[in-house]
């Protein structure tokens, strides 16, 4: 990856964030998380740099509940479900409905936080926001694939209602 692009020299600022969020994740599934939280942080800077200027479209997503969520991704692969829960709490509440099938990918991986914690009632009502949020036009191969994976963890509780509930509603949409 070039320096340049990572740094934002010569780039559009916004431009700058992906790459250290895409470093973030990839460090965290490294298991390295000196790194992921460095990358995290040099975004947070690089946006932080950028609030004078209106977003272009193609950039409307960047915001500080995408990164919130990204660094909920990170804690995620790094086993701090906790953390992770937080941090996809706050991206969902500040998150713009028009972006459905974002708000379906931190509803997801709340949904994972959650079974990692143990709290399957709230892991089955977040896999339920997912797929209201997927529902209509709204497709994603990679919201559809961590869905798959959660629907697979949850069928470990077929005696909780909601989850059995989910389970038909995900089984129905597949």
């Amino acid at each position: 990856m070039s320096r340049q692009a990572v740094t934002g020299r010569g780039a559009t600022t916004l431009l700058a964030v992906i790459p250290q969020l895409r470093l973030a994740i990839g460090s965290a599934l490294a298991g390295d998380a000196r790194d992921a939280d460095r990358a995290l942080s040099n975004a947070r800077r690089v946006f932080e740099r950028n609030t004078d200027t209106a977003a272009e479209e193609w950039s409307a997503f960047l915001s500080p509940m995408e990164i919130d969520g990204i660094e909920a991704t990170c804690a995620l692969e790094l086993q701090r479900p906790g953390r992770a829960e937080r941090l996809l709490e706050n991206t969902i509440a500040g998150y713009a409905t028009q972006f459905a099938r974002n708000l379906a990918g931190w509803r997801v991986r709340l949904t994972r936080a959650r079974l990692d914690m143990g709290a399957v009632d709230g892991a089955a009502e977040a896999a339920h926001r997912a797929l209201d949020d997927l529902t209509g036009e709204v497709a994603s191969w990679r919201v559809s694939t961590e869905l798959d994976a959660v629907a697979q963890r949850l069928m470990a509780y077929p005696e909780v209602i909601e989850v059995e509930r989910f389970l038909v509603r995900h089984q129905a949409a597949c």
